[in-house]
Protein backbone atom coordinates (compact mmCIF):
# COMPACT_ATOMS: atom_id res chain seq x y z
CA UNK A 1 0.00 0.00 0.00
CA UNK A 2 2.77 2.34 0.99
CA UNK A 3 4.50 1.52 -2.29
CA UNK A 4 1.54 1.94 -5.04
CA UNK A 5 -1.48 2.39 -3.41
CA UNK A 6 -3.22 2.76 -6.66
CA UNK A 7 -3.16 -0.55 -7.25
CA UNK A 8 -4.25 -2.01 -3.61
CA UNK A 9 -8.13 -3.07 -3.09
CA UNK A 10 -8.47 -2.73 1.04
CA UNK A 11 -11.52 -3.55 2.11
CA UNK A 12 -12.69 -3.10 6.37
CA UNK A 13 -16.02 -3.54 8.00
CA UNK A 14 -17.85 -0.69 8.58
CA UNK A 15 -17.95 -1.45 12.54
CA UNK A 16 -14.10 -0.63 12.62
CA UNK A 17 -14.58 2.82 13.11
CA UNK A 18 -11.09 3.27 14.61
CA UNK A 19 -9.14 2.15 11.54
CA UNK A 20 -8.49 5.90 9.81
CA UNK A 21 -7.93 6.38 6.06
CA UNK A 22 -4.12 7.46 5.67
CA UNK A 23 -3.09 10.42 4.32
CA UNK A 24 -4.80 11.43 0.91
CA UNK A 25 -6.97 8.68 0.96
CA UNK A 26 -10.74 8.19 2.22
CA UNK A 27 -13.41 5.52 3.00
CA UNK A 28 -15.96 4.90 0.32
CA UNK A 29 -18.73 3.16 1.97
CA UNK A 30 -20.38 0.29 -0.26
CA UNK A 31 -23.81 -0.33 1.06
CA UNK A 32 -23.03 -3.60 2.62
CA UNK A 33 -21.77 -2.55 5.63
CA UNK A 34 -18.21 -2.57 4.54
CA UNK A 35 -15.89 0.49 3.30
CA UNK A 36 -13.09 0.78 0.38
CA UNK A 37 -10.14 2.75 0.40
CA UNK A 38 -10.06 5.17 -2.72
CA UNK A 39 -7.97 7.95 -3.04
CA UNK A 40 -9.25 11.45 -1.90
CA UNK A 41 -8.86 14.95 -4.09
CA UNK A 42 -9.41 17.58 -0.92
CA UNK A 43 -9.65 20.68 -2.52
CA UNK A 44 -10.20 23.13 0.44
CA UNK A 45 -9.85 23.11 4.29
CA UNK A 46 -11.16 24.48 7.46
CA UNK A 47 -8.57 24.64 9.84
CA UNK A 48 -7.14 20.84 9.49
CA UNK A 49 -10.12 19.40 8.27
CA UNK A 50 -10.21 18.54 4.21
CA UNK A 51 -13.04 19.05 2.10
CA UNK A 52 -13.20 17.44 -1.89
CA UNK A 53 -15.19 20.42 -2.74
CA UNK A 54 -16.02 24.35 -1.66
CA UNK A 55 -19.79 22.94 -1.29
CA UNK A 56 -19.16 20.73 0.91
CA UNK A 57 -16.45 23.04 3.13
CA UNK A 58 -19.57 26.36 2.75
CA UNK A 59 -21.71 23.53 3.80
CA UNK A 60 -19.26 23.15 7.13
CA UNK A 61 -18.75 26.66 7.85
CA UNK A 62 -22.25 27.57 9.15
CA UNK A 63 -22.80 30.69 10.14
CA UNK A 64 -19.63 31.38 12.69
CA UNK A 65 -16.63 33.43 10.58
CA UNK A 66 -15.01 30.97 9.48
CA UNK A 67 -11.61 30.45 6.98
CA UNK A 68 -12.00 28.50 4.07
CA UNK A 69 -8.55 27.66 2.61
CA UNK A 70 -7.66 26.31 -1.07
CA UNK A 71 -5.64 23.82 -1.10
CA UNK A 72 -2.17 24.06 -2.85
CA UNK A 73 -1.64 20.35 -3.50
CA UNK A 74 -5.02 20.39 -5.15
CA UNK A 75 -4.10 22.48 -8.14
CA UNK A 76 -2.86 22.03 -11.34
CA UNK A 77 -0.70 24.41 -12.58
CA UNK A 78 -1.63 26.80 -9.92
CA UNK A 79 -5.76 25.77 -11.39
CA UNK A 80 -8.48 24.42 -8.80
CA UNK A 81 -11.60 23.25 -10.91
CA UNK A 82 -14.95 22.58 -9.84
CA UNK A 83 -18.81 23.06 -9.40
CA UNK A 84 -20.17 26.10 -9.03
CA UNK A 85 -20.62 27.40 -5.70
CA UNK A 86 -23.80 28.52 -3.44
CA UNK A 87 -23.08 29.98 -0.33
CA UNK A 88 -26.26 30.71 1.77
CA UNK A 89 -27.91 33.52 3.24
CA UNK A 90 -26.33 34.28 6.69
CA UNK A 91 -22.90 32.63 6.01
CA UNK A 92 -19.85 34.73 7.35
CA UNK A 93 -16.86 33.48 5.15
CA UNK A 94 -13.49 33.96 4.23
CA UNK A 95 -12.12 32.17 0.82
CA UNK A 96 -8.49 32.35 0.70
CA UNK A 97 -7.92 31.87 -2.61
CA UNK A 98 -3.81 30.79 -1.24
CA UNK A 99 -2.67 32.48 -4.46
CA UNK A 100 -4.54 29.65 -6.81
CA UNK A 101 -7.12 30.18 -9.31
CA UNK A 102 -10.65 28.10 -8.54
CA UNK A 103 -12.10 27.85 -12.23
CA UNK A 104 -15.49 27.04 -12.46
CA UNK A 105 -15.81 24.32 -15.16
CA UNK A 106 -18.23 22.42 -14.20
CA UNK A 107 -22.12 22.23 -13.28
CA UNK A 108 -22.97 26.25 -12.78
CA UNK A 109 -25.20 27.62 -10.05
CA UNK A 110 -28.17 29.83 -9.45
CA UNK A 111 -31.97 30.66 -8.92
CA UNK A 112 -34.28 28.13 -11.00
CA UNK A 113 -34.29 28.97 -14.66
CA UNK A 114 -30.74 31.19 -14.24
CA UNK A 115 -28.53 28.82 -13.38
CA UNK A 116 -25.48 30.73 -15.26
CA UNK A 117 -23.30 31.93 -12.03
CA UNK A 118 -19.98 30.44 -10.98
CA UNK A 119 -20.94 32.21 -7.23
CA UNK A 120 -24.09 32.74 -6.05
CA UNK A 121 -23.70 34.75 -3.03
CA UNK A 122 -27.09 35.20 -1.14
CA UNK A 123 -28.70 38.12 0.67
CA UNK A 124 -27.66 38.54 4.40
CA UNK A 125 -24.00 36.97 4.32
CA UNK A 126 -20.70 38.73 5.12
CA UNK A 127 -18.00 37.20 2.48
CA UNK A 128 -14.32 38.00 1.54
CA UNK A 129 -12.42 36.62 -1.37
CA UNK A 130 -8.99 37.29 -0.98
CA UNK A 131 -5.67 36.29 -2.70
CA UNK A 132 -5.88 34.73 -5.96
CA UNK A 133 -7.83 34.46 -9.28
CA UNK A 134 -12.30 33.36 -9.92
CA UNK A 135 -13.17 32.52 -13.46
CA UNK A 136 -15.61 30.41 -15.32
CA UNK A 137 -15.19 28.86 -18.28
CA UNK A 138 -18.48 26.16 -18.34
CA UNK A 139 -20.72 26.44 -21.18
CA UNK A 140 -23.18 27.21 -19.00
CA UNK A 141 -21.74 30.10 -16.86
CA UNK A 142 -22.97 34.13 -17.90
CA UNK A 143 -21.34 35.26 -14.42
CA UNK A 144 -18.32 34.17 -12.42
CA UNK A 145 -20.02 35.91 -9.64
CA UNK A 146 -23.76 37.02 -8.88
CA UNK A 147 -23.42 38.81 -5.85
CA UNK A 148 -26.26 39.79 -2.66
CA UNK A 149 -23.90 39.71 0.38
CA UNK A 150 -22.05 42.39 1.48
CA UNK A 151 -18.86 41.60 -0.41
CA UNK A 152 -14.95 42.01 -0.14
CA UNK A 153 -12.27 41.55 -2.93
CA UNK A 154 -8.81 42.00 -1.52
CA UNK A 155 -6.52 41.28 -4.20
CA UNK A 156 -8.80 39.14 -6.06
CA UNK A 157 -8.59 38.78 -9.94
CA UNK A 158 -12.36 38.31 -11.71
CA UNK A 159 -11.75 37.08 -14.79
CA UNK A 160 -14.94 37.49 -17.09
CA UNK A 161 -13.62 36.34 -20.58
CA UNK A 162 -14.57 32.39 -20.26
CA UNK A 163 -17.93 33.33 -20.02
CA UNK A 164 -20.50 32.65 -22.74
CA UNK A 165 -23.83 35.08 -23.54
CA UNK A 166 -25.00 38.36 -21.58
CA UNK A 167 -21.68 38.15 -19.65
CA UNK A 168 -20.81 39.95 -16.47
CA UNK A 169 -17.77 39.19 -14.83
CA UNK A 170 -19.50 40.16 -11.06
CA UNK A 171 -23.15 41.30 -11.11
CA UNK A 172 -24.63 43.21 -7.70
CA UNK A 173 -27.77 43.15 -7.15
CA UNK A 174 -27.84 43.70 -2.90
CA UNK A 175 -25.31 44.37 -0.12
CA UNK A 176 -22.02 46.68 -0.03
CA UNK A 177 -19.12 45.15 -2.04
CA UNK A 178 -15.66 46.75 -1.60
CA UNK A 179 -12.73 46.00 -3.87
CA UNK A 180 -9.62 46.27 -2.36
CA UNK A 181 -5.72 45.83 -2.36
CA UNK A 182 -5.05 44.90 -6.15
CA UNK A 183 -8.28 43.61 -7.08
CA UNK A 184 -8.72 43.27 -11.04
CA UNK A 185 -12.03 42.80 -13.07
CA UNK A 186 -11.83 41.81 -16.86
CA UNK A 187 -15.20 41.53 -18.78
CA UNK A 188 -15.66 39.25 -21.83
CA UNK A 189 -15.44 40.66 -24.90
CA UNK A 190 -18.87 42.28 -25.51
CA UNK A 191 -20.05 41.85 -21.87
CA UNK A 192 -19.55 43.88 -18.28
CA UNK A 193 -16.93 43.90 -15.86
CA UNK A 194 -19.85 44.68 -13.72
CA UNK A 195 -22.85 46.31 -12.49
CA UNK A 196 -24.34 48.03 -9.32
CA UNK A 197 -28.25 47.43 -10.09
CA UNK A 198 -31.43 48.03 -8.32
CA UNK A 199 -32.93 44.53 -8.49
CA UNK A 200 -36.41 43.64 -7.20
CA UNK A 201 -37.58 44.21 -3.90
CA UNK A 202 -33.99 43.95 -3.03
CA UNK A 203 -32.06 46.82 -1.04
CA UNK A 204 -30.18 48.91 -3.89
CA UNK A 205 -26.26 47.84 -3.82
CA UNK A 206 -23.45 49.91 -3.29
CA UNK A 207 -19.75 49.49 -4.75
CA UNK A 208 -16.66 51.35 -3.77
CA UNK A 209 -13.55 50.52 -5.29
CA UNK A 210 -10.24 51.47 -3.38
CA UNK A 211 -7.31 49.11 -5.45
CA UNK A 212 -4.34 49.59 -7.64
CA UNK A 213 -6.13 46.91 -9.93
CA UNK A 214 -7.29 47.30 -13.26
CA UNK A 215 -11.38 47.53 -13.99
CA UNK A 216 -11.34 46.52 -17.60
CA UNK A 217 -15.02 46.62 -19.71
CA UNK A 218 -18.10 48.40 -19.52
CA UNK A 219 -19.72 49.15 -15.93
CA UNK A 220 -23.24 49.47 -15.79
CA UNK A 221 -25.01 51.76 -13.21
CA UNK A 222 -28.44 50.46 -13.40
CA UNK A 223 -29.87 51.84 -9.84
CA UNK A 224 -27.13 51.00 -7.64
CA UNK A 225 -24.19 53.34 -6.51
CA UNK A 226 -20.77 53.66 -7.08
CA UNK A 227 -18.03 55.44 -5.74
CA UNK A 228 -14.68 54.94 -6.95
CA UNK A 229 -11.17 56.32 -4.84
CA UNK A 230 -8.85 54.27 -6.73
CA UNK A 231 -7.97 52.12 -9.55
CA UNK A 232 -7.06 51.52 -13.56
CA UNK A 233 -10.03 51.94 -15.59
CA UNK A 234 -10.67 51.28 -19.28
CA UNK A 235 -13.96 51.71 -18.84
CA UNK A 236 -17.26 52.71 -20.70
CA UNK A 237 -20.47 53.42 -18.98
CA UNK A 238 -23.58 52.12 -19.38
CA UNK A 239 -27.46 53.21 -17.39
CA UNK A 240 -30.89 53.38 -18.22
CA UNK A 241 -34.11 54.67 -16.60
CA UNK A 242 -32.89 53.24 -12.87
CA UNK A 243 -29.78 55.71 -13.21
CA UNK A 244 -30.24 59.15 -10.83
CA UNK A 245 -27.92 61.74 -10.91
CA UNK A 246 -25.43 61.62 -8.17
CA UNK A 247 -25.42 57.59 -7.97
CA UNK A 248 -21.90 57.42 -9.78
CA UNK A 249 -19.04 59.39 -7.21
CA UNK A 250 -15.66 59.09 -8.13
CA UNK A 251 -12.95 60.94 -6.28
CA UNK A 252 -9.55 59.35 -8.07
CA UNK A 253 -8.29 56.66 -10.56
CA UNK A 254 -6.85 56.69 -13.85
CA UNK A 255 -9.23 56.50 -16.91
CA UNK A 256 -8.17 55.69 -20.70
CA UNK A 257 -11.17 58.15 -21.23
CA UNK A 258 -12.25 61.29 -20.02
CA UNK A 259 -15.25 61.39 -17.50
CA UNK A 260 -18.42 63.10 -17.49
CA UNK A 261 -18.27 65.90 -15.64
CA UNK A 262 -21.59 64.22 -13.75
CA UNK A 263 -20.14 61.71 -12.60
CA UNK A 264 -17.21 63.94 -10.82
CA UNK A 265 -17.58 63.64 -6.65
CA UNK A 266 -18.50 67.05 -5.22
CA UNK A 267 -14.88 68.90 -5.39
CA UNK A 268 -13.22 67.06 -7.60
CA UNK A 269 -12.58 66.97 -11.64
CA UNK A 270 -10.90 65.20 -14.26
CA UNK A 271 -8.09 66.47 -16.05
CA UNK A 272 -6.39 65.41 -18.97
CA UNK A 273 -2.81 63.44 -18.04
CA UNK A 274 -1.36 64.47 -21.39
CA UNK A 275 -0.36 60.88 -22.20
CA UNK A 276 -4.05 59.14 -23.10
CA UNK A 277 -5.09 59.04 -19.73
CA UNK A 278 -7.36 60.87 -17.63
CA UNK A 279 -7.19 61.53 -13.88
CA UNK A 280 -8.89 62.94 -10.87
CA UNK A 281 -7.83 65.31 -8.88
CA UNK A 282 -9.55 67.95 -5.82
CA UNK A 283 -10.38 71.18 -7.57
CA UNK A 284 -8.99 74.35 -6.68
CA UNK A 285 -11.32 76.61 -4.63
CA UNK A 286 -12.46 78.90 -7.65
CA UNK A 287 -13.13 75.03 -9.57
CA UNK A 288 -15.24 74.46 -6.66
CA UNK A 289 -17.02 77.53 -7.03
CA UNK A 290 -15.40 78.62 -3.38
CA UNK A 291 -14.08 82.31 -3.11
CA UNK A 292 -12.14 83.70 -0.06
CA UNK A 293 -11.74 87.28 0.57
CA UNK A 294 -9.46 88.26 3.20
CA UNK A 295 -10.13 91.61 4.92
CA UNK A 296 -6.32 93.33 3.75
CA UNK A 297 -5.86 91.10 0.72
CA UNK A 298 -5.93 92.92 -2.66
CA UNK A 299 -9.06 91.92 -4.88
CA UNK A 300 -8.32 91.74 -8.45
CA UNK A 301 -11.09 89.94 -10.04
CA UNK A 302 -12.21 91.36 -13.68
CA UNK A 303 -15.35 89.21 -14.47
CA UNK A 304 -18.48 88.00 -12.57
CA UNK A 305 -18.89 84.60 -11.51
CA UNK A 306 -21.13 82.97 -10.08
CA UNK A 307 -19.76 81.15 -6.51
CA UNK A 308 -21.55 78.61 -4.89
CA UNK A 309 -19.69 79.93 -1.49
CA UNK A 310 -17.97 83.24 -0.78
CA UNK A 311 -16.20 84.18 2.62
CA UNK A 312 -15.26 87.11 3.76
CA UNK A 313 -13.05 87.36 6.80
CA UNK A 314 -12.48 90.58 8.69
CA UNK A 315 -10.28 91.53 12.32
CA UNK A 316 -11.61 94.49 13.84
CA UNK A 317 -9.15 96.42 15.68
CA UNK A 318 -9.85 96.91 19.62
CA UNK A 319 -12.03 100.00 20.11
CA UNK A 320 -14.36 101.55 22.15
CA UNK A 321 -17.63 101.14 20.81
CA UNK A 322 -19.27 103.84 18.21
CA UNK A 323 -16.05 103.32 15.80
CA UNK A 324 -17.68 103.75 12.33
CA UNK A 325 -15.68 101.49 9.49
CA UNK A 326 -16.60 101.15 5.99
CA UNK A 327 -17.83 97.99 4.35
CA UNK A 328 -17.96 97.35 0.65
CA UNK A 329 -17.77 93.64 -0.67
CA UNK A 330 -17.98 92.90 -3.90
CA UNK A 331 -21.48 90.24 -3.63
CA UNK A 332 -24.47 90.62 -2.10
CA UNK A 333 -24.53 89.82 1.54
CA UNK A 334 -27.66 89.20 4.08
CA UNK A 335 -27.34 90.00 7.40
CA UNK A 336 -27.71 87.30 9.76
CA UNK A 337 -29.32 87.78 13.51
CA UNK A 338 -25.75 86.47 14.44
CA UNK A 339 -24.02 89.20 12.44
CA UNK A 340 -26.24 91.37 15.17
CA UNK A 341 -25.16 90.03 18.16
CA UNK A 342 -21.59 91.17 17.61
CA UNK A 343 -21.88 94.27 14.74
CA UNK A 344 -24.42 97.08 13.70
CA UNK A 345 -24.55 97.99 10.13
CA UNK A 346 -25.49 100.78 8.57
CA UNK A 347 -26.39 102.88 4.93
CA UNK A 348 -25.83 106.42 3.86
CA UNK A 349 -28.66 108.84 3.86
CA UNK A 350 -27.39 111.94 2.94
CA UNK A 351 -24.15 114.23 3.07
CA UNK A 352 -23.09 117.83 3.03
CA UNK A 353 -20.22 120.32 3.31
CA UNK A 354 -19.50 123.47 3.85
CA UNK A 355 -18.47 125.69 1.36
CA UNK A 356 -16.01 128.63 1.90
CA UNK A 357 -17.06 131.99 1.76
CA UNK A 358 -15.38 132.92 -1.63
CA UNK A 359 -17.11 129.69 -2.93
CA UNK A 360 -15.39 125.94 -3.29
CA UNK A 361 -14.58 123.07 -1.13
CA UNK A 362 -13.37 123.68 2.54
CA UNK A 363 -11.34 121.01 3.61
CA UNK A 364 -12.16 121.14 7.33
CA UNK A 365 -12.97 117.80 9.01
CA UNK A 366 -15.86 119.41 10.91
CA UNK A 367 -16.92 120.60 7.40
CA UNK A 368 -18.63 117.62 6.67
CA UNK A 369 -21.68 116.29 8.19
CA UNK A 370 -22.38 112.43 6.63
CA UNK A 371 -25.74 111.15 7.95
CA UNK A 372 -26.65 107.13 8.31
CA UNK A 373 -29.27 104.88 8.78
CA UNK A 374 -29.17 101.88 10.76
CA UNK A 375 -30.39 98.49 8.81
CA UNK A 376 -32.07 95.25 10.32
CA UNK A 377 -31.64 91.84 9.79
CA UNK A 378 -32.17 90.28 7.00
CA UNK A 379 -30.94 93.34 4.98
CA UNK A 380 -29.12 92.45 2.12
CA UNK A 381 -26.05 94.78 1.79
CA UNK A 382 -25.89 94.92 -2.39
CA UNK A 383 -22.03 94.29 -3.88
CA UNK A 384 -19.71 97.35 -4.10
CA UNK A 385 -22.22 99.49 -2.60
CA UNK A 386 -20.76 101.84 0.10
CA UNK A 387 -21.88 100.52 3.80
CA UNK A 388 -20.78 101.16 7.47
CA UNK A 389 -20.02 98.18 9.94
CA UNK A 390 -19.50 98.66 13.89
CA UNK A 391 -18.73 96.43 16.81
CA UNK A 392 -21.51 97.13 19.35
CA UNK A 393 -19.49 97.05 22.68
CA UNK A 394 -15.61 97.87 23.86
CA UNK A 395 -12.92 95.11 22.94
CA UNK A 396 -10.02 94.98 24.49
CA UNK A 397 -8.65 92.58 21.59
CA UNK A 398 -8.83 92.17 17.72
CA UNK A 399 -12.05 90.51 16.85
CA UNK A 400 -12.49 88.55 13.77
CA UNK A 401 -15.67 87.86 11.67
CA UNK A 402 -16.01 85.63 8.63
CA UNK A 403 -19.18 86.58 6.68
CA UNK A 404 -20.26 83.72 4.54
CA UNK A 405 -22.91 84.24 1.14
CA UNK A 406 -23.80 81.20 -1.14
CA UNK A 407 -24.65 80.88 -4.80
CA UNK A 408 -24.46 84.77 -5.13
CA UNK A 409 -22.56 86.52 -8.33
CA UNK A 410 -19.05 87.17 -7.04
CA UNK A 411 -18.40 90.87 -8.84
CA UNK A 412 -16.15 92.16 -10.50
CA UNK A 413 -13.62 94.89 -9.21
CA UNK A 414 -15.26 97.88 -9.87
CA UNK A 415 -13.21 101.22 -10.60
CA UNK A 416 -16.40 103.16 -11.37
CA UNK A 417 -18.82 105.40 -9.11
CA UNK A 418 -20.52 103.25 -6.75
CA UNK A 419 -22.71 105.94 -5.20
CA UNK A 420 -23.55 109.41 -5.82
CA UNK A 421 -24.82 111.94 -3.28
CA UNK A 422 -25.32 115.61 -5.00
CA UNK A 423 -26.05 118.98 -3.15
CA UNK A 424 -26.57 121.99 -5.15
CA UNK A 425 -22.85 123.32 -4.57
CA UNK A 426 -20.70 119.78 -4.68
CA UNK A 427 -20.85 116.43 -6.03
CA UNK A 428 -19.81 113.14 -3.37
CA UNK A 429 -19.34 110.35 -5.53
CA UNK A 430 -18.31 107.00 -3.24
CA UNK A 431 -15.27 105.04 -4.70
CA UNK A 432 -14.01 101.39 -3.83
CA UNK A 433 -10.48 100.52 -2.63
CA UNK A 434 -9.23 97.39 -3.70
CA UNK A 435 -5.91 97.76 -2.17
CA UNK A 436 -4.27 98.09 0.73
CA UNK A 437 -2.20 101.67 0.95
CA UNK A 438 -4.45 102.81 -1.83
CA UNK A 439 -4.03 106.74 -2.57
CA UNK A 440 -6.84 108.10 -5.30
CA UNK A 441 -5.85 110.08 -7.83
CA UNK A 442 -8.55 113.06 -6.76
CA UNK A 443 -7.75 117.04 -5.78
CA UNK A 444 -10.37 116.35 -3.03
CA UNK A 445 -11.09 113.32 -1.32
CA UNK A 446 -12.51 111.70 2.23
CA UNK A 447 -11.54 108.82 3.74
CA UNK A 448 -12.45 107.40 7.20
CA UNK A 449 -10.13 106.61 9.96
CA UNK A 450 -9.80 104.14 12.62
CA UNK A 451 -12.19 106.39 15.29
CA UNK A 452 -14.77 106.35 12.12
CA UNK A 453 -13.91 110.01 11.54
CA UNK A 454 -14.24 111.42 8.35
CA UNK A 455 -10.88 112.87 6.90
CA UNK A 456 -10.06 114.98 4.18
CA UNK A 457 -6.51 113.67 1.68
CA UNK A 458 -3.48 115.10 2.47
CA UNK A 459 -0.09 114.79 0.78
CA UNK A 460 0.61 111.80 2.50
CA UNK A 461 -2.90 110.11 2.97
CA UNK A 462 -3.65 106.72 1.78
CA UNK A 463 -6.30 104.22 2.82
CA UNK A 464 -5.23 101.89 5.38
CA UNK A 465 -6.63 98.48 3.82
CA UNK A 466 -8.86 96.96 1.49
CA UNK A 467 -12.42 96.58 1.03
CA UNK A 468 -12.89 100.30 1.97
CA UNK A 469 -14.51 103.27 0.20
CA UNK A 470 -13.80 106.82 -0.22
CA UNK A 471 -15.21 110.04 -1.02
CA UNK A 472 -14.26 112.45 -4.05
CA UNK A 473 -15.90 115.68 -3.99
CA UNK A 474 -16.28 117.82 -6.28
CA UNK A 475 -17.34 121.81 -6.86
CA UNK A 476 -20.40 121.92 -9.25
CA UNK A 477 -19.58 125.59 -9.67
CA UNK A 478 -16.01 124.67 -11.01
Amino acid sequence: MAATPEKATVSKSNTLTAIAAPDGYKWVDNGDGTSTLAPAHYVAQIGDVKYESLTEAVAAAGTAETTITLIADAATEGVICGEGVVVPSGSNIIFDLNGLTYEVNGKTVGSTGTETQGFQLLQGSNITFKNGTLKATSPSAQMVIQNYSNLTLENVNVDGTGLSGWAYALSNNCGTVNLTGSTSITAKEGGRAFDTCKFGSYAIPTVNINTTGTITGPIEATGGKLNIENGKFDVTWVTDSHYAAGDIQIKGGVFTAEVPEEYCAEGFVCTDNDDATYKFTVKSNEEAGIFELIDGEPYERTADVQAKKVTYTRTFPHQVSGHLQCWVVPFDYEITEEDMQNLSFYKTHLISAVESATGGVVEDDSKVYLYYQPVEVGTVLKANKPYFVMVNEETTENKTFTFAAEDVTLKAKNDNCLLNVSTSRFNFDFYAAYVSGFKPEAEHWLGVNGKGNLFWNKPTSTLASSYRWYIKVTDNEN
